[in-house]
């Protein structure tokens, strides 16, 4: 399990931790360096150990590894993560829809070209022959892509698609 410690980490015991296993940043922070063994030797990252205030059960939230997020970093998430906790939040749920969240932005910023691309291979099974798949391509190839083409597909307003039918 690893050793729990009345004295806070040093970055020289981050540094230098080879006993595998969680090393608690002194008692009661929920800040642990997780210690083990991987494909190309010792693998040191940190892990925030909570109880959900939601589920009343303990979970982990991994904070990155030491190379990448310092002591002094991981110590103040790690306090930001235990007021969140204080508050009636659990810090993972919160993350975890964040991430969603942006994830679905991110959807959303596809470009016309790109969704019409997605629209297409979607449909393509239904149509008959190959004819049809053509003939949509060359379609919104021909009126909306130049118009619509590299905008991100929630930037399109009714004005704009009224732009690209009022030739046809």
């Amino acid at each position: 399990m690893g050793r729990i410690s009345a004295r806070s980490l040093t970055a020289k015991q981050v540094e230098h931790e080879s006993q595998e296993g969680y090393h608690a940043d002194g008692p009661h922070t929920g800040l642990y360096l997780q210690v083990k063994q991987g494909k190309s030797g010792l693998v040191r990252s940190w892990i925030y150990r909570y109880t959900s205030p939601t589920t009343c059960t303990r979970r982990e939230i991994g904070l990155g590894s030491v190379r990448v997020r310092k002591l002094a970093d991981a110590r103040a998430i790690a306090l930001e993560y235990r007021l969140q906790v204080l508050d009636g939040v659990d810090p993972k749920d919160k993350r975890d829809k964040t991430q969603t969240e942006n994830a679905t932005a991110r959807a959303n910023q596809i470009t016309f070209d790109e969704a019409c691309a997605l629209c297409i291979k979607a449909k393509e099974p239904g149509w008959k022959n190959a004819k049809h798949t053509q003939q949509w391509r060359n379609t919104l190839a021909a009126f909306a892509s130049p118009l619509l083409g590299k905008l991100s597909v929630d930037s399109i307003t009714t004005e704009l698609v009224f732009k690209v039918l009022e030739p046809i």
